[in-house]
């Protein structure tokens, strides 16, 4: 679902971004690249930076479920990038969007998005299947909560 709504609003708002769009963008990129503690404050960085891409898109409704997956999603993945390599890899990802986005190549910034985005989905769900099965339901709720 995450894939679907991201690249629709990446191709509306990609014509209507401003400099101060991309700049706060790339605040955003430079906030968690200083961040030592992703699991505190990893998701509102991640989300500022996608949503300054994604707003001037105009089409607050589709933001508004945007905003509420990743919110969903990002409580468990913040705590997994703490632990693994894999920041390195998005934060690089969130760069070169960033870039594509700055040069209006719509399709590369699409094709990128959906990868960065099942990517990091599958990680979420193999710490998923590796947890305990007791622990499975509670991690399962957290990222609901």
């Amino acid at each position: 679902m995450r894939v679907a709504l991201e690249t629709l609003a990446t191709r509306t708002a990609m014509e209507h971004l401003t400099k101060n769009d991309l700049q706060h963008a790339e605040k955003a990129l430079d906030a968690i690249d200083r961040e030592k503690n992703l699991a505190a404050k990893g998701a509102d960085h991640d989300w500022i930076f996608h949503a300054s891409l994604y707003s001037p898109s105009g089409w607050t409704h589709l933001l508004a479920s945007i905003k509420t997956q990743h919110r969903n999603f990002d409580r468990f993945i913040c705590v997994h990038l703490d632990l693994t390599d894999y920041r390195k890899k998005a934060q690089q990802e969130h760069r070169r969007l960033l870039e594509l986005c700055r040069r209006r190549e719509v399709k590369p910034a699409v094709a990128l998005l959906s990868s960065h985005i099942r990517d990091i989905g599958e990680i979420v769900f193999s710490q998923i299947e590796k947890a305990p099965e007791n622990q499975r339901g509670e991690k399962m709720s957290a990222r609901g909560k």
